[in-house]
């Protein structure tokens, strides 16, 4: 751990996103360096206010060992900008006295701010991560949704009419139709074997007929 200096132009934007170490990798590294600047932050703090009850030198190096034990995830810039902006009223007056509890009050109004800028720093790692001009998954995404709208479009595509597909036996039939001789009156029908028969019924009396012939057996060599 490299010797800590106090940066007051460090804004909280800048402390989350910036490379300095937390508490609890510095507790490991340097235990006796982090607590020295510690002291050296709250003494420089209590220093500073006029208030009737400051912190005793034995208060400040209780503040100290509970801020390394319960305030790890800070960096050391944090608990200089929340005394900053203590000794600025902005987490209110400080008039009659100063303890530990007033210290850690006002590291959890500063902790509401850190959060703000830990979220934001989130959502822009977010967003620069999958970014939709420059992830690439994004010309695949773009590519299969523009294959589906075409798909569905020409599912809905409307097509022209095709006749259905007539068998021989239609052809054969129809054919006989047109052949046959057509009888007077408003509605066309034929004449079949001293009948007049709409088309419907020739049809199916046409495929009865036929249907029985394939069914008679043969004419035998041996009847003649």
């Amino acid at each position: 751990m490299t010797q800590w200096s106090e940066r007051p132009s460090l804004t909280v934007d800048e402390i989350v996103s910036g490379l300095s170490s937390p508490i609890a990798s510095m507790r490991k590294e340097n235990p006796q360096l982090l607590r020295l600047n510690l002291i050296r932050l709250l003494v420089n703090f209590n220093d500073s206010l006029n208030v009737h009850k400051p912190m005793s030198a034995q208060q400040i190096s209780d503040c100290a060992n509970s801020i390394i034990s319960e305030g790890w995830m800070y960096k050391l810039d944090d608990i200089a900008l929340t005394l900053r902006k203590a000794r600025m009223g902005e987490f209110g007056k400080i008039e009659f006295k100063i303890d530990e509890s007033d210290i850690w009050r006002f590291i959890k109004e500063y902790d509401n701010i850190r959060l703000a800028a830990v979220r934001k720093a989130a959502n822009e790692a977010v967003s620069s991560l999958y970014s939709v001009a420059d992830h690439p998954l994004q010309d695949i995404t773009t590519e299969i949704l523009e294959k589906m709208k075409q798909r569905e479009m020409k599912q809905r595509e409307v097509k022209p009419y095709a006749p259905p597909v007539r068998n021989e036996l239609e052809k054969n039939i129809i054919s006989e139709w047109d052949k046959l001789k057509s009888g007077n009156g408003p509605i066309d029908l034929r004449e079949y074997k001293n009948n007049l028969l709409a088309f419907s019924e020739y049809a199916l009396t046409r495929r009865e007929e036929i249907l029985e012939e394939s069914f008679k057996p043969a004419e035998s060599i041996w009847s003649k």
